[in-house]
């Protein structure tokens, strides 16, 4: 037996009508009846149906009108119509199937050949939605394949940039090292205070291999879902006090002012992760700040409320950020770095980790710049990072 059909009766004549509802109910179909096209198309919208019984000669919207409505939505020219009519004529029927019609029939119809036809309509609907449905499917795994296939070949070009980066950034520590424990081998003559000099700089060298290290660490096991990052609310005034012990000395040798301006209720507190919060945002912009500035200038950290959200900016007066650089700022795939103003070198993978656990924390990132071959008297970069101030309930 043949699977049940939603099938709907086209039909102004009422006697029409429950004779071909209760024929087709007791085949099993379910049916519904309209009295004219107007109605029809109106409960085609409503609900899905798998056939139309469709009569020509109704009031309101004939059948060819409704079959040129059914031809113009997208949808319901899926379903097909069979025309049963007491027109008979070759010209009616050539016309219903040009405007889409499955079959045609005679209202004087053998109950016999209507249910075959019906039948054949149905199923032929069947596998037509079948065919769409494994089309459908199909295309959502190719789509699902070829983001994923993008978003590995993506994830393995920025590990493979950055692993290049780190090699050469601790290969150039390690030369440091190196070649100071070489210079004191051979020039060693009691001269203390240059192997101190010497020493402080294997120090630096080896601070900043394990900070490379930690940092990359750190990406690898968030990423992997190894570790999961810890959000807190994290106090700004204490990162404000550690960020002026930290790059003091750096600021004294290029005699920047730093001024930190907050108009907001102390403390204030972000919802971040403390040590990277510190150790890799703040770092690489206020790093990054003083690296582009000149020297005799000034750095300005600037903090403000915005409803449930801060805003922490850090502004320079240095030479800004051209706007080809500005739009690949944040990748790992493409190579940012420039020598500061006093000709300081960096990795250039500083302000993608910037963004990466900006991001982490919930929080985005917004940059503004204005270079010093474009704006002689107006130049520097404003770099905002926005954080949520209070952690969601349920954390």
């Amino acid at each position: 037996m043949s699977e049940q059909g939603r099938i709907l009766v086209v039909d102004d004549h009422r006697t029409n009508r429950l004779k071909l509802v209760l024929g087709l109910s007791r085949q099993g179909h379910s049916v519904e009846e309209s009295a004219n096209g107007r109605d029809a198309l109106a409960r085609l919208r409503e609900k899905p149906f798998d056939l139309i019984l469709l009569d020509i000669l109704m009031p309101e919207m004939d059948g060819y009108e409704v079959l040129t409505e059914l031809k113009r939505d997208a949808e319901l020219q899926k379903i097909p119509v069979i025309v049963i009519s007491a027109q008979d004529e070759l010209q009616s029927v050539v016309r219903c199937i040009e405007l889409g019609a499955e079959d045609y029939l005679p209202k004087s119809f053998d109950p016999v050949l209507l249910r075959a036809r019906i039948n054949a309509c149905l199923e032929k609907k069947r596998l037509r939605d079948h065919e769409q449905r494994e089309k459908i499917e199909k295309d959502n795994l190719l789509r699902d394949i070829s983001l994923k296939k993008e978003l590995l070949e993506k994830t393995y070009e920025e590990k493979r940039t950055l692993l290049s980066i780190v090699t050469h950034d601790i290969a150039n520590a390690v030369f440091a090292i190196q070649s100071s424990v070489m210079l004191e081998a051979r020039n060693f003559d009691n001269d203390f205070s240059r192997l101190g000099k010497n020493f402080a700089r294997i120090s630096r060298a080896a601070e900043a291999m394990h900070e490379i290290i930690n940092t990359v660490r750190e990406l690898e096991a968030i990423e992997s879902g190894k570790a999961k990052m810890q959000l807190s609310q994290v106090c700004l005034d204490d990162l404000f006090t550690k960020m002026r012990q930290l790059f003091s000395e750096t600021l004294q040798t290029k005699k920047l002012a730093l001024t930190i301006e907050t108009q907001a209720p102390a403390p204030l507190f972000v919802v971040a992760e403390p040590l990277t919060l510190g150790n890799h945002v703040l770092s690489n912009l206020l790093s990054n700040a003083i690296k582009f500035s000149f020297p005799d200038s000034a750095i300005r950290i600037s903090v403000m409320s915005r409803g449930d959200e801060v805003a922490l900016t850090i502004t320079d007066s240095g030479i800004g950020i051209p706007p080809d650089l500005v739009a690949n700022l944040f990748r790992f795939d493409v190579k940012t770095t420039r020598p500061g103003t006093l000709q300081e070198k960096g990795t250039g993978f500083g302000m993608p980790v910037v963004k990466k656990f900006v991001e982490y924390y919930g929080g985005r990132i917004e940059i503004e710049s204005r270079t010093i071959e474009e704006f002689p008297n107006d130049h520097g970069t404003s770099i905002t990072i926005i954080l949520r101030e209070h952690l969601p309930e349920s954390a």
